[in-house]
């Protein structure tokens, strides 16, 4: 028991150490990884569409149509009606029905000079394709006779011929939540009596939809790999129930009178393990006769000196009780005494 001791705390110090570097290492990492990942794909267009009806005419005699679409254009004065149609698609791969909201507006713009909001609140039709894809539409007839005597009216009243055609604009917003709304514009030239378009009639946004991926992270021990959360407890319970351990094994030496925190052998020990076969133990220590003369010694070696000198041995007795041992020579009726702790 005296000497196991010096094996087994410094080997449970070392785990002790060990584990709460381990303890520290778990404490300092950052339990979770964060990634940003792509998770969908959003994409957003709108889509436009008219057909030109003719009056009954000469070329038309029963008018109707619609008629196919040429690069010069129809002109105005047999032109019954344009029908125009908005077709504006969301989609969203990481929502579920995704929402948006289309806004249609009607200009009438002489480019670089002025621009006029005509009033219009067409009727908006909304479509689920699917749990991805939301279609909203809206058809309605262009005002063309109101749009073109609203810009003569305009020329009029400011004196100042566009030195282009004035242009009947029709202006569509599509937004998603949390997206940038795409804008489009379709424009049909009004000047010369001529009703013409040259727009494109499709506008499209795609882009990926990336949110935070949080991941557990991971540490690894000797190969293992163990979750920062797990090894917090583990590690943690492990070093707090082996400092539990060693001071209870600590207080039990202390019980047992064995200070475990002494950093340097006694004296006692010291000459025991140096000069141990010279020793000879008696089992008890009694008191010599009055008529002896006893002689108090202060250091181990004059003692080995008298011992060597009178060629006698050294005795040695122990008062466990007292933690005393009691080192002499006897040479006749001398007693050559050191007291030494035995701690």
């Amino acid at each position: 028991m005296s000497s196991h001791y010096k094996k087994v705390l410094p080997f449970c110090l070392a785990l002790l150490l060990f584990f709460t570097v381990l303890t520290v290492r778990a404490f300092l990492a950052n339990p979770d990884h964060k990634e940003e990942a792509i998770v969908g794909e959003a994409s957003q267009a709108i889509t436009f569409n008219y057909e030109v009806y003719a009056k009954p005419s000469i070329l038309y005699p029963e008018g109707g149509g619609p008629l196919p679409l040429g690069e010069q254009g129809f002109p105005l004065s047999i032109v019954d009606t344009v029908d125009f149609t908005v077709t504006a698609d969301i989609s969203n791969t990481s929502a579920h029905r995704p929402e948006g909201q289309l806004d249609i507006k009607l200009f009438l713009r002489s480019v670089g000079q002025w621009e006029k909001e005509l009033e219009l609140t067409p009727e908006i039709s909304k479509t689920e394709l699917n749990d991805k894809t939301t279609t909203y539409q809206s058809t309605f007839a262009l005002p063309l006779e109101d749009a073109v005597k609203l810009a003569e009216e305009i020329i009029e009243e400011i004196k100042i011929r566009p030195r282009e055609d004035y242009k009947l604009v029709v202006q569509s917003t599509i937004s998603n939540m949390g997206g940038e709304p795409l804008l489009g514009e379709c424009e049909f030239a009004l000047g010369g009596g001529v009703i013409s378009s040259s727009s494109e009639l499709l506008y499209t946004e795609q882009k990926d939809i990336t949110d935070i991926i949080i991941s557990a992270n991971s540490m690894n021990i000797f190969g293992f790999t163990l979750s920062v959360a797990r090894a917090r407890i583990a590690f943690l319970s492990l070093t707090l129930t082996l400092l539990l351990v060693m001071i209870g094994y600590i207080l039990y030496l202390q019980r047992k009178g064995i200070n475990p925190f002494s950093l340097k052998s006694s004296e006692f020990k010291k000459i025991l393990k140096k000069h141990g076969s010279r020793i000879m133990e008696v089992v008890d220590f009694k008191e010599f006769p009055v008529d002896y003369y006893k002689v108090q010694l202060h250091r181990f070696k004059d003692l080995l000196k008298v011992a060597d000198e009178r060629e006698k041995p050294v005795l040695r007795a122990s008062v466990n009780a007292l933690k005393v041992a009691y080192f002499y020579v006897v040479d006749e009726k001398t007693v050559y005494i050191l007291k030494l702790s035995m701690e």
